[in-house]
């Protein structure tokens, strides 16, 4: 991805506190920016979801966003 000039990764998907917890630690670990979109991600229960969100927030892996809450990708900067 570096070679694509890529620096900065949106991450989702299921099983947060497993699969999305690893990819976000993976690219922590590779010095990327990594921002999780928390309510795109799901496991299967709501506490091990939020287990997994407070862990990657107090080592500070992940910026969390939502998109419930505005996050926007940004792809209109892209197209211009």
């Amino acid at each position: 991805m570096r070679g694509l000039g890529v620096g900065e990764l949106v991450v989702c998907g299921v099983v947060t506190n497993l699969c999305v917890e690893t990819t976000v630690r993976s690219a922590f670990m590779r010095d990327f920016r990594v921002t999780l979109l928390a309510d795109c991600c799901a496991a299967k229960t709501r506490r091990l979801h939020e287990l997994s969100i407070e862990v990657l927030t107090s080592y500070e892996l992940a910026e969390i966003a939502r998109v419930g809450e505005g996050y926007d990708l940004g792809l209109d900067l892209i197209r211009a």
